[in-house]
């Protein structure tokens, strides 16, 4: 289901995210939040990524965009961050994606998670996925 986006300074976005536990997959809660995650990215074109929390789930998943397909993750841990670089950005919840928020990114990281179906995953990323 497309959610609406929490918009900043809602507490929700300031708070930690509980993990995904494996009792999660058989509940039912990883499917709808992958699902509404999903959803809700696709629906707006400009994102290139989003946290469950900027849709109401107090849990770490995201969904990140790599051209038209969505991928999940489940628990992302950056492990590794190469090159940081100061950089404006926009955020789907600050002014509805409107504005630029500047902050330190890294231009190459290295991310571990696992995916919607539980799966461990290693991997890199650059540039704008990162």
């Amino acid at each position: 289901m497309i959610r609406t986006i929490i918009q900043a300074p809602n507490a929700l976005l300031s708070t930690v995210a509980r993990e995904v536990v494996m009792a999660d997959f058989g509940s039912g809660l990883v499917e709808r939040v992958a699902l509404d995650l999903a959803e809700t990215l696709r629906s707006d074109r400009n994102g290139l990524a989003l946290a469950a929390p900027q849709i109401g789930y107090s849990v770490r998943m995201i969904a990140v965009r790599h051209g038209e397909l969505i991928e999940v993750m489940l628990n992302p841990v950056i492990c590794q961050r190469k090159k940081p670089l100061w950089m404006a950005e926009r955020c789907l919840s600050v002014a509805r994606g409107k504005k630029a928020v500047r902050r330190w990114r890294a231009r190459r990281i290295r991310v571990e998670y696992q995916s919607e179906f539980g799966h461990d995953i290693k991997r890199g990323a650059s540039d704008t996925e990162a």
